[in-house]
This record gives structure tokens, sequence and C-alpha cells, in this order.
């Protein structure tokens, strides 16, 4: 949507350039793509609704966080749900590397990329080991791309250094475990 978009704004801004009006039947066509494509984004936005569940979630999150972070401390968000980002994003938990989302480390596996960006993942995380950890549950994997269902490390790290602490529905906050 994102190339059609463009087009359409640029296409909308040469209206406004003079001269262009003389031009009555482009004129007439922009106008009314633009109309039209307002009217369905807008229809769009009206009966999009947001699940007050996961807005419950992102709440929770935060608040937590919120009340016990501590300003040395650092969180890392682990899945795919974007409540937890926003969750933490509510509770000002400062990223504790520069991987928002585990998405990156489980397409295309096979890439030497990826699996560089996994080692020096695991590699900062278990360094400089973040208080927190925020693990948002799975709710689905694409299936038009080779992907790894699992992350075998981080799931070792998680289980040898981390104990949860609270549970949602679709996130659960793990703490360091103070002898680590």
């Amino acid at each position: 949507w994102l190339p059609a978009e463009y087009f359409i704004v640029l296409t909308v801004s040469l209206c406004f350039s003079p001269g262009f009006e003389k031009k009555r039947f482009v004129y007439v066509l922009t106008m009314s793509v633009l109309t039209i494509n307002l009217l369905l984004n807008a229809a769009t936005f009206t009966f999009f609704k947001l699940d007050k569940s996961l807005l419950k979630e992102v709440d929770i999150i935060g608040d937590y966080l919120k009340t016990n972070l501590r300003p040395e401390d650092k969180v890392q968000s682990v899945g795919w749900i974007g409540s937890v980002i926003y969750g933490m994003y509510k509770g000002k938990a400062p990223l504790a590397t520069p991987y928002p989302f585990v998405t990156a480390f489980i397409h295309h596996v096979g890439d030497p990329y990826v699996r560089e960006s996994r080692r020096d993942f695991i590699s900062r995380l278990r360094n400089t080991p973040p208080r927190f950890m925020v693990y948002g549950l799975m709710e689905f994997l694409p299936e038009h791309v080779k992907v790894a269902e699992r992350f075998p490390a981080l799931e070792r790290l998680i289980k040898k250094s981390y104990q949860p602490i609270l549970e949602g529905q679709t996130f659960i906050i793990y703490e360091l475990n103070p002898v680590f």
C-alpha cells in the first residue's frame, strides 16, 4: 500500500502546481482518486477495533516496569507481539540491546547475517544481562519464509538465568535471578 499512497500523494501535489488546473481531465481524475482513497482509508480506520485485552496488557506491562525499574536497569523484549514493546515504551524501559524484536532472528535462519545477529544478540545478553525480559507469546509464524520456531540459545539463557514474575495472556515478564 505504501507505494500506492506515495504515488497518490505525488500526483495530488501536481494538482497544486501552477497551470495544472487547465488540464481538467487529469485534475478531476487525480482528485477523484484521492477522494476515493481517503474514503477507503477512513472506512478502514473507522471499523478497525483494537482488542481491548491487548491494551490492558500494554498497561499491565508498562505499570509493572514503571513501578519496578531502577535507574540502572535495562529491559529486553523477546517475541513478536507489539504490545510488549509498547508496554516497555509506556513503562519508560530502556532497551538492553539494539534489537527490539526477535523477529529478525527467526526469519531466514540459514542466512549468514541472521546467524551472526543471533550470536551478537546472545553475546550482548550474556555480557550485560538485562534485569527484565518481556517475552511476547507468539501467535503465528509466517508460512512463506523459512522460519525457526525456536531460538534454542535464547531459551537456554532464559531458563538458566531468569525466573517468571508476571504472566499475562500475551506476555511473560522474566526477572534476572539474583545469583546470576
